[in-house]
């Protein structure tokens, strides 16, 4: 239910906002510059966007943006290998009860032989080795909640982000419709910017300022619509990945293999959305 948050034109809206973010510095700078040469003609300014700020906050977004994609691509490989474990792990342990003499389903859980799992042969574990079938399902969860930690991880990163993105409008966009001076009223930032300053927003020369400002504000609104979808998807990704550990984890010790059979059907229920999700995540990296 959350694999249409994350689609191809968001990439489209991040992109155009990096592209964005990486030219405002040196706007910023002519900006300055041309307040500047206007207060040294005797105007008194209206307050212009605070650019120092401005650049810090555009640097950090840069840096989140530019490392997103290879960490939603790392996500995705740490998707398949947990959905993966999962997966073989319950087709063994089905085919074992089917092959176990006696009652199969009543056994104790820790009957089978733990080594003929293809878990046991993992070259590494989060956990210590296991020793029985009990310690290859602590495994199992580790890895599910490791899963939703890292997916946490990358969650906030998008959440600064999304702070980010409203702090750095609201002071570049807002103060731009202002007035230039408090003696020339009428006369906004924007429009003597272009005219008189010299300065041209990125790929913006040949429009109007009012042109201008209607583009910013779409990079802005696109962006922050997908910042805010990106958002939600990850959420979503923490949380099957989180609650099918922790149930795992919370599982009855006493349980008998029927038992265990039946509790992994339903975490494969949370695995199976983790799986939507990351076919997701592989359709947008193509974009």
């Amino acid at each position: 239910m959350f694999g249409f948050l994350l689609q191809r034109h968001h990439f489209v809206y991040l992109k155009n906002y990096l592209d964005f973010l990486v030219l405002l510095p040196p706007v910023l700078e002519l900006m300055k510059n041309a307040s500047v040469t206007w207060r040294q003609q005797g105007h008194t300014l209206v307050t212009p966007p605070d650019a120092t700020r401005l650049k810090v906050l555009s640097s950090f977004s840069v840096g989140y943006l530019s490392r997103l994609a290879g960490e939603i691509q790392q996500l995705d490989r740490q998707c398949d290998n947990v959905i993966s474990a999962v997966n073989i792990f319950f087709e063994e342990l089905r085919a074992a009860i089917r092959n176990a003499p006696g009652k199969g389903m009543q056994m104790p859980v820790n009957s089978l032989d733990h080594r003929k799992f293809t878990l046991f042969a993992s070259d590494k574990f989060i956990a210590l080795p296991p020793t029985n079938v009990d310690g290859l399902l602590h495994e199992l969860a580790l890895r599910l909640i490791y899963l939703g930690s890292d997916v946490g991880e990358v969650k906030n990163q998008v959440r600064e982000l999304h702070l980010d993105i409203h702090t750095i409008f609201f002071n570049f966009i807002d103060t731009l419709a202002l007035d230039m001076c408090r003696c020339h009223r009428g006369q906004t930032k924007l429009d003597n910017y272009n005219f008189r300053g010299g300065v041209f927003l990125p790929g913006m020369k040949q429009m109007t300022p009012k042109a201008q400002l209607v583009d910013l504000e779409k990079i802005y609104r696109q962006a922050s619509s997908a910042i805010n979808n990106m958002n939600d998807f990850l959420f979503g990704l923490r949380y099957f990945s989180d609650s099918a550990g922790r149930e795992l984890i919370a599982r009855n010790r006493k349980m008998n293999l029927g038992g265990l059979v039946l509790k992994l059907s339903g975490i494969r229920l949370s695995v199976a959305e983790i799986d939507v999700l990351s076919e997701q995540i592989k359709i947008w990296s193509k974009a």
